[in-house]
């Protein structure tokens, strides 16, 4: 760690001769106040824009000079600066690095031009019943105003709401303060990579504190939530219903293994359904999705209009058969050899790397944790893996959401015998 406590976590790149650091920020969707969703996406646009030296040009210029370049990334519990550079020129790299974390120039100009920007993007993503279906599942799922319920984007009437000043105070609340940690892929000694880091080592940092949000909604019973999009060809068709929240070496991995025979391959059993049996589908799948507090699990599809609601019985028929029975023998020999065949060639790239690295900073891992996963996988038989399916997954109590052109759908979706609700294009419930 260095001299201020933050943990760096390094691993060596004998690849090429390039050196990858992420800097890391408790700053994300979660921490966004109430009617400002999008002011984490709105403020990391800004901080790629200029800074107090220099011009956006400028400091293109300067890291195409040295054939560099430093990426900002938002997501919902953080964002994170990542530097790539060649090694001999990471002094220079570094310096510039520091310069788009924490110089960002937040210009009016820059402002008005960015938000303006992301309001069109969020009309047009409106106008995508993928984009109406993300939404409104979250929505459902988390609870309409539930900061991680919005896009990351948030919706055209949130970004309408922010000033400039939201933004410079948001960005000042956590940066630097809330540094969390560094990543690094190099092919470096030790002694120079933290020589390479004194800048960060100079900050000041206390630990982000954020009020707790206890769990998701309940759901008992089915619902079927509608968005209503005139004129759709194909309908959008998500199921989600809340679980378990990450965990790398306990139920949430045995979950992902659980799940990979029903909708976490291509030859699943959702997709070979819906896809190659029935040609409802290009591509159906099912999985559970896990944060550091609070998980869900949930099916995902777009579907022909004609076979919307065959659609949603043919899921419901798969979750419930799975949950009875899980997977046979040759599934479960399958699922072993195509996860383990997965795993060994996932962390070949220095991004790759970083990616594990974050991943057991974020949720302070052992660091042999995959060859940990790796022996689960082995030692883990069938029965616990059907046992925990049948456990997780509800099909009795989930919410079923329908993006789709309503008129044409109405009669066999209320064939189908489960209560209708009906959502507007920001997924909220049309009373």
């Amino acid at each position: 760690s260095l001299s201020n406590n933050i943990r760096v976590l390094a691993v060596p790149n004998t690849e090429t001769p390039t050196v990858t650091i992420r800097a890391s920020f408790a700053m994300g969707q979660r921490d966004e106040p109430a009617g400002k969703a999008g002011l984490t996406s709105l403020t990391t646009a800004l901080m790629r824009e200029a800074t107090q030296e220099r011009s956006a040009a400028e400091f293109s210029e300067a890291l195409e000079r040295i054939g560099a370049s430093v990426s900002v990334n938002s997501g919902q519990y953080e964002t994170t600066v990542t530097l790539n550079t060649l090694s001999k020129h990471l002094d220079k790299a570094m310096s510039l690095m520091m310069e788009r974390a924490l110089k960002p120039a937040f210009t009016e100009e820059d402002f008005e031009r960015i938000k303006s920007q992301t309001i069109e993007g969020l009309m047009a993503a409106r106008k995508t019943p993928q984009g109406l279906a993300g939404r409104a599942i979250n929505s459902v799922l988390y609870g309409s105003t539930h900061p991680l319920s919005y896009p990351a984007s948030g919706l055209p009437s949130t970004v309408e709401s922010i000033k400039l000043d939201d933004v410079r105070s948001y960005y000042a609340a956590h940066f630097p303060a809330h540094l969390t940690g560094i990543t690094v892929s190099a092919d470096l000694p030790q002694a120079d990579i933290i020589a390479a880091l004194q800048g960060f080592a100079a900050l000041e940092v206390t630990e982000a504190y954020r009020a707790p949000i206890d769990g998701l909604p309940e759901m008992t019973g089915r619902t079927l939530y509608v968005v209503n999009k005139e004129g759709a060809a194909q309908s959008s068709l998500r199921t989600a219903q809340p679980s378990i929240k990450f965990d790398a070496l306990g139920d949430y991995y045995k979950a992902g293994l659980a799940n990979f025979n029903l909708g976490g391959t291509f030859n699943s059993r959702i997709n070979l359904n819906l896809r190659e049996d029935k040609g409802y589908t290009y591509g159906a799948r099912s999985g559970f999705n896990g944060g550091q507090e609070l998980g869900s699990f949930g099916v995902s599809a777009e579907v022909n209009k004609e076979a919307t609601a065959a659609s949603v019985t043919e899921v419901l028929n798969e979750l419930e058969r799975f949950t009875a029975e899980g997977m046979d023998e040759a599934e479960y020999d399958y699922m072993r050899s195509a996860i383990g065949q997965r795993d060994a060639l996932q962390y070949e790239t220095p991004g790759r790397k970083l990616g594990l690295l974050s991943n057991i900073m974020r949720y302070d891992l052992p660091l042999n944790y995959r060859t940990q996963q790796a022996n689960i996988l082995k030692e883990t038989d069938r029965d616990t893996l059907n046992s925990l399916a049948g456990k997780l997954i509800q099909p009795d109590n989930l919410a079923i959401v329908i993006v789709g052109d309503e008129a044409v759908l109405r009669e066999e979706l209320e064939a189908l015998d489960i209560p209708i609700k009906h959502l507007d294009e920001d997924g909220f419930e049309i009373e």
